[in-house]
């Protein structure tokens, strides 16, 4: 049986810990209003907002990082944030950028490779969607390219090309064409 903790992380909020320990599976839904288009700034996120910036996550909780880190001792849960800088584009077609940013998220023994969407409104963090790359998976490079999240992972001593798009708030996976 799945379990999916309703919580919220860094880089986002976020997507999930499996009991199973296995990936989440895409596409996700996320429960979380989007700012109106009109409110969003459109720019990237800034190394200070990243490592030490409140989130309003996915499920309208606010996270604050510091130094790049969030934990609650109560559900033995940590996020740390995995790159320094995010990535920016325009994942959505609406003509404004959109950051996107890496972390792991360990709950108990199990950590998870993760990406959350992220927006500026209001000066405000809002996550609008996240992912789950992998379990026990390191990070290779990532892109963004032609409205599609590009991730390339380390993954049982062979890298692996992983790629999303995003519509309508749901971030789903694609098939690698190459």
């Amino acid at each position: 049986m799945r379990t999916r903790p309703a919580s919220v992380v860094l880089l986002t909020v976020l997507l999930s810990a499996c009991g199973s320990g296995a990936p989440a599976p895409a596409p996700v839904r996320n429960a979380v209003e989007v700012p109106e288009s009109r409110n969003i700034t459109g720019r990237p996120l800034t190394v200070e907002e990243l490592t030490n910036g409140t989130y309003i996550g996915t499920d309208k909780t606010l996270i604050q990082m510091k130094d790049g880190e969030w934990s609650d001792p109560t559900q033995d849960r940590k996020i740390t944030l995995l790159k320094t800088n995010a990535l920016a584009g325009d994942l959505n077609g609406d003509g404004k950028e959109e950051s996107v940013g890496f972390y792991s998220d360990r709950v108990g023994k199990i950590e998870t490779f993760n990406f959350a969407v992220m927006v500026v409104a209001d000066g405000k963090i809002h996550v609008i969607a996240s992912a789950t790359v992998g379990t026990g998976v390191a990070l290779v490079s990532a892109r963004l390219a032609d409205q599609k999240v590009i991730v390339e992972v380390r993954n049982n001593g062979r890298n692996e090309r992983l790629q999303w798009t995003m519509k309508d708030g749901v971030l789903t996976q694609i098939e690698d064409p190459s």
